[in-house]
């Protein structure tokens, strides 16, 4: 996932209109969207716990930690 993301990253700096920032953000974008933002909302399906069980409560405190992660991510760029 690395090497794809430093070839795309790659390209679009080279051949694209988009500033290095706005390249970054999107970068940032796609690793919090397809890796670390799953894997907060349903840590189980990650392999990051399996044997404790989360009630309802938590998974919307999960829920709620990952969107304001993407409210800080989309004011930090």
């Amino acid at each position: 996932m690395s090497y794809l993301l430093a070839q795309m990253f790659s390209i679009l700096s080279k051949s694209s209109q988009l500033s290095l920032r706005e390249i970054r953000c999107l970068c940032c974008d796609i690793i919090m969207s397809l890796f670390i933002g799953p894997a907060i909302c349903e840590p189980e399906k990650h392999g990051i716990i399996a044997e404790i069980p989360i009630s309802t409560i938590a998974r919307h405190n999960l829920n709620q930690v990952e969107i304001n992660l993407k409210k800080r991510r989309i004011f930090s760029y």
